[in-house]
């Protein structure tokens, strides 16, 4: 029952923006900000077609996952209730998680080799029998 009490508290304890976790937080929502325009320019101006399908919503969920960040590090920092609660961080990770491997997936469905076929030569292809051709 602690457990289900500690992730659903609707208000923990206050944490400060001097700290060094909402720091790294806030530093990280900030990059996927910035990373969301990044990727969105990439994506225009490349010329790979396999990238630009899987590029397709990398820069809308960087742009999503970077401000529902943001909005969960204000709302830890300013004690508002529910909204801070360590769920919605639970959440969040494991959401961005699944979104990061299903990506990896589409990626390595996307990005593949073909391996040339080198046809082998029997040397004795030319006695065995064959199927007659109708003309």
């Amino acid at each position: 029952m602690d457990v289900l009490s500690y992730l659903f508290w609707p208000n923990p304890e206050g944490v400060s923006y001097s700290d060094l976790h909402p720091r790294i937080a806030l530093i990280f929502c900030g990059m996927l900000l910035l990373s969301s325009l990044v990727l969105r320019v990439m994506r225009a101006r490349s010329h790979f077609g396999s990238f630009r399908r899987l590029a397709h919503s990398w820069a809308r969920a960087a742009l999503w996952f970077g401000s529902v960040g943001l909005l969960l590090v204000v709302a830890r920092a300013e004690d508002i209730q529910y909204i801070a609660m360590r769920f919605w961080w639970i959440v969040f990770g494991g959401s961005f998680a699944l979104y990061v491997f299903v990506q990896c997936r589409c990626a390595r469905l996307l990005w593949y080799e073909v391996i040339p076929f080198v046809p082998s030569q029997d040397l004795r292809e030319k006695y065995l029998p064959r199927r007659k051709r109708s003309h």
